[in-house]
């Protein structure tokens, strides 16, 4: 992102939706939520962004909002469901193989920022100055926040019997 290229102009809430939907539901999952619940959350984001209309002057702004809206609905979400406890039944969307619960569990040992920046960077597929920018911190810090989230999901990973590769 050139910070000298001109910012492009708040977008109507519908052309967010069409643009940012599947993003949206990507850092849902990238909480470690299921199908389900990052569905709930991507339509509680977009339906948060009509009714409040926040103050966003630029197509950032907004998606800088509506990244913090899912974040923080996630986390609800997932505190939510360590109070009920979930079926025992896999979800339909995982192969049968998979361990739905290593990977969330690893995730919630990183702090907030390490979280957003490993998922701009891994999700989204962000350059670091793009995550800085976005999350209004420095590219150094950004680039300390990846390499301390990847380390800690290494050794949370490790520890549970998963090779470090």
């Amino acid at each position: 992102m050139d910070p000298h290229a001109p910012l492009s102009p708040a977008r109507p809430a519908g052309e967010l939706f069409t643009a940012y939907r599947a993003l949206v539901y990507r850092w849902a999952c990238a909480h470690g939520l299921r199908h389900d619940a990052a569905l709930d959350v991507t339509q509680e984001s977009f339906a948060r962004l009509l009714a409040s209309t926040p103050r966003c002057p630029t197509e950032a702004s907004q998606v800088a909002w509506l990244r913090r809206t899912a974040s923080n609905l996630s986390i609800d979400t997932r505190r939510l469901s360590r109070a009920r406890p979930l079926a025992a039944e896999p979800s339909h969307h995982e192969p049968p193989h998979a361990e739905p619960g290593r990977l969330a569990l690893a995730m919630r040992a990183l702090t907030e920022p390490q979280r957003l920046v490993l998922v701009a960077k891994a999700v989204e597929g962000l350059t670091f100055a793009q995550v800085a920018a976005a999350l209004e911190i420095s590219t150094p810090t950004a680039k300390t926040h990846y390499a301390r989230a990847l380390r800690t999901l290494r050794e949370c990973l490790h520890h549970e019997g998963v090779p470090n590769d």
